[in-house]
């Protein structure tokens, strides 16, 4: 009847759609360019469909034995390319073995149909089997793009912390931007500040006492002490130049665990009078060690800066300008 004939031309449709969609997902899933043999197995399977849509039943389903014929040869293609996809992507040998069962099955059924030496039908338990395969394929695939992504946003972070060494989080706050790739050449703000700059005396004289290893030893064991008294008020060190330091403090520190209420100015004052605590703990440790203490100067003035990005194409730092900053490594170098 309609109906049944309905259904049947409906199931024909499902089959003559099979080779070109999952040509399609394989080329895709394995980021293959469409080749000619591709687009003759595309476009025979279209021509059936047409002819199945186009055309009454019983015309139509005597194209049902024409494309049967086109099936082996179209799934030993498929076999084909996915064994020349395997040989370069390991991952797709399990699509192999699953285009394998589905040949097998589907030769079976061909001859089976075509000469009648049975009735049994087993492609569909081949086909299910296929699926299976893709299924868990596209699972596993799923799975390690998860763990890719995971790996990937590990090294990031790992990236914008490293970053964050160089470029101070502070300095992207104040300028406004997310991340040290936003930042600009030309980047700047106005800003009311107070700078802080030391280093130690006579540094030239006791550098020359010292091997190059010995004097990158020396100058890290000092930098990492006093860096934390910069930070526990609320600055940051904007460079270290050599044995020096130029840290700032801005009027927006105010976050939990700073002095409440202290201008900026008043911080920097107490950023210094701990360095100098520090420096005193560690002229101990140095005369335990057998070395000479070692005394420094520290510069403080407040005033407005221009903060900003500076440099070339290849090459880009933040910096702080005007004359504030002068006047601090000027009253840095009188300070005694």
């Amino acid at each position: 009847g309609t109906s049944s004939s309905i259904l049947q031309t409906t199931e024909h449709l499902f089959l003559y759609s099979l080779f070109p969609l999952f040509l399609l997902f394989q080329i895709t899933h394995y980021d293959q360019r469409i080749t000619l043999p591709d687009k003759m197995v595309i476009y025979s399977n279209i021509f059936f469909i047409f002819c199945s849509i186009l055309f009454p039943f019983e015309w139509a389903k005597l194209t049902l034995r024409l494309w049967q014929v086109t099936v082996i040869p179209a799934l030993i293609y498929l076999l084909f390319q996915i064994i020349r996809i395997a040989l370069n992507q390991r991952q797709a040998w399990t699509m192999v073995s699953g285009i394998g069962i589905a040949v097998f099955f589907a030769v079976f059924d061909i001859i089976a149909s075509v000469t009648h030496i049975a009735n049994l039908r087993l492609f569909k338990f081949g086909f299910l089997i296929f699926v299976m395969i893709i299924v868990l394929d596209i699972a596993y695939r799923l799975f390690s793009s998860m763990k890719s992504t995971e790996k990937l946003n590990l090294q990031l972070d790992v990236q914008n912390k490293s970053m964050i060494r160089f470029i101070p989080k502070q300095v992207l706050e104040q300028l406004e931007v997310e991340s040290a790739t936003d930042l600009k050449i030309g980047d700047n703000v106005l800003r009311f500040m107070s700078i802080l700059f030391s280093d130690i005396r006579q540094f030239t004289t006791l550098s020359e006492s010292m091997d190059p290893d010995d004097t990158f030893k020396f100058l890290n064991s000092y930098l990492e002490r006093m860096e934390p008294q910069i930070q526990k008020h609320g600055g940051y060190v904007d460079k270290f130049i050599g044995d020096a330091i130029m840290a700032l403090f801005s009027q927006i520190e105010t976050r939990a665990g700073l002095e409440e209420g202290l201008s900026t100015s008043d911080r920097a004052l107490n950023a210094a009078q701990d360095m100098f605590s520090a420096l005193k703990e560690y002229n101990k440790h140095r005369a335990n060690q057998g070395y000479d203490n070692i005394q420094i100067g520290v510069g403080i003035h407040t005033g407005p800066v221009i903060l900003g990005a500076i440099g070339s194409l290849n090459r880009i730092d933040t910096t702080v300008e005007r004359y504030t900053v002068n006047e601090a490594a000027r009253i840095e170098s009188l300070a005694s």
